[in-house]
């Protein structure tokens, strides 16, 4: 059987090819590190995802991995926790937290420079720092953690966390303005009192699904932690699901969406210097820039708001690629640029032409044989058919695929973000029968 291989293009167009019979299942990053979960259960890393000090214990039996800014987080199959990270800065827990790790673990989730780690018995574990900031005010885990006991979910902002226990009370903690103070658009405890079915996180709010089917938000206003007059009424009652929009469909994480037993889709959060609070019937997925919503519909329609400048306009200037014409597929979206996915192969951009709304350049090989579409911060790349992988974008960021070879052969596209501001890189997964390894360069 052939192995399989990575080719990685990254900022300035270095390449990587990892070595070694292992198959990449799950690919993580942090502000300036990688890690990989391979199928065999096995982690391997590289720049600030160096595993070398917990190397033994990655070797095997991994079912996940998650992260938060400067550190990773790895699950084991015999309910052990792993943590690694970024020198200085990375979230490793101390020698008590380690103790309470080595078993019995369900659930990790991250916050910006912190870990929560939920356990079998209801108890929570939790280390790092939510007050990095001299500004910030709220309630320290030790302040909770006594009540901490018969937990049955997690979930966290970048800077605060919430504790779902079984009678459908929660417990909180972190910085107030950012999820902790559930009074902080508004006292909600009488609402509270009747108890949370599930939650939901944005960077810097939380929603709760109550269990009479309303929802309740708190946090930062532009995250989603307010919600707009005019979907309120919507939001009262008959909501079956609460979620946020994931890395494909949005450039930040500052967006709800809920699900309504009629089949209708609410819509609400920040982006840029605007706000949104919408419902939409026949809905599919939604992507969102800095500067524009881009809504799908089952039909394959678009429709889209914000900024002109910034591919706000597709029901005028593109109306033929995205009403009239549609049958979009599927929608990816960089920080100002947007691409859709057609159902006969071709690829679609629009938005700022220099973070991926300018597809000029390839613009023959967009035009079929396109299986998949995949976004970066600034860049896109798509699979084809026949193996191929194509991007553009902006130089310097994602654009091309540098000296890797992934002309042919290529069968998945991972795309990792290395720092928060710029620099990023697209894994190619190929398969061939022999492969090695080239270092990944110290420095940018």
């Amino acid at each position: 059987m052939a192995a399989m291989v990575m080719a990685l293009w990254v900022a300035f167009s270095f390449p990587l090819l990892a070595c070694g019979h292992l198959v990449p299942q799950e690919v993580r990053s942090v502000a300036y590190g990688v890690s990989v979960l391979t199928t065999s259960g096995s982690v391997r890393g590289w720049y600030g995802g160096d595993t070398t000090d917990v190397a033994s214990d990655l070797e095997y039996d991994v079912i996940n991995i998650t992260n938060n800014e400067y550190t990773f987080g790895a699950l084991k199959s015999d309910g052990s926790a792993v943590f690694w990270g970024t020198s200085g800065w990375a979230a490793i827990p101390g020698d008590a937290e380690k103790a309470k790790l080595t078993s019995g673990c369900s659930k990790i989730v991250g916050g910006y420079r912190s870990f929560a780690v939920l356990k079998d018995d209801g108890t929570v574990v939790w280390f790092g720092n939510l007050f990095y900031h001299s500004s910030f005010a709220g309630v320290e885990f030790a302040d909770v953690e006594s009540s901490l006991t018969n937990v049955v979910d997690l979930f966290a902002t970048l800077d605060a966390y919430a504790a779902l226990k079984p009678d459908g009370s929660i417990v909180t903690w972190g910085v107030d303005s950012r999820g902790q103070d559930t009074t902080f658009q508004g006292d909600q405890s009488a609402d509270l009192s009747l108890g949370v079915s599930t939650m939901a996180a944005t960077d810097y709010a939380f929603a709760a699904l109550l269990t009479t089917g309303k929802v309740i938000c708190w946090g930062n206003s532009q995250y989603g932690g307010t919600i707009p007059a005019d979907i309120v009424s919507a939001l009262s009652a008959d909501v079956v699901s609460v979620t946020v929009l994931d890395s494909t469909e949005t450039t930040y994480r500052q967006h709800f969406i809920a699900t309504k037993s009629d089949g209708t889709t609410v819509l609400w959060g920040g982006y840029w210097d605007r706000y949104i609070g919408k419902i939409y019937s026949n809905f599919k997925s939604v992507a969102i820039t800095n500067y524009v919503v881009a809504v799908l519909f089952t039909d394959g329609t678009v429709e889209t708001q914000g900024n002109s400048a910034y591919g706000g306009d597709a029901s005028t200037v593109y109306a033929t690629e995205l009403v009239t014409d549609a049958n979009v597929e599927s929608i990816r979206v960089t920080g100002s640029a947007l691409a859709a996915l057609k159902s006969d192969g071709s690829v679609f951009a629009w938005g700022h032409s220099s973070a991926g709304g300018d597809t000029t350049a390839v613009a023959s090989q967009l035009t079929s044989g396109v299986s998949s579409l995949y976004s970066h911060r600034f860049s896109f790349s798509v699979l084809k058919t026949d193996g191929s992988v194509v991007a553009w974008g902006y130089d310097g960021r994602g654009n091309g695929v540098g000296t890797a070879d992934v002309s042919s052969g290529v069968v998945a596209v991972h795309s990792v973000l290395l720092n928060m501001h710029e620099h990023g890189a697209m894994y190619a997964v190929k398969s061939v029968s022999r492969w090695c390894f080239k270092p990944f360069p110290n420095h940018f």
